[in-house]
């Protein structure tokens, strides 16, 4: 619910709302851009309010925290925020990887939930 909330998906349409996820977790770039808010003409996020992101990320922040070494000058709450749209989907196709028996990569998370640090 906080997931659907964060992308400003209306509450009283769960039953839509999860069809939507769903089909996003299947690559379906239309959904996307209806879920995540983004298109090549917003480039800003235009859906959730900030109470519902602020949320989500600290469901990130505490579920990182436990694989995360060094998890308090690794994770940054920012870039979660930031990355939240990618961090979502990837999510979701994580927890269905693990529930069909498979192992999930959660590098990829994890690098979304990092402060990215200047190169010289």
């Amino acid at each position: 619910m906080n997931g659907m909330r964060a992308l400003g998906l209306p509450e009283d349409k769960f039953t839509e709302n999860t069809i939507v996820l769903a089909r996003l977790l299947d690559g379906q770039k239309k959904d996307y851009e209806l879920t995540s808010g983004h298109t090549l003409e917003t480039p800003k996020t235009v859906y959730g309010s900030d109470i519902d992101r602020l949320v989500v990320v600290e469901q990130f922040h505490n579920a990182f925290r436990r694989i995360t070494t060094d998890w308090d000058n690794t994770l940054n709450r920012k870039a979660m925020d930031k990355n939240l749209e990618q961090l979502l989907p990837m999510a979701a196709h994580a927890v269905r990887s693990d529930r069909e028996g498979g192992t999930p990569e959660l590098r990829p998370m994890l690098d979304l939930c990092k402060k990215r640090r200047k190169k010289y």
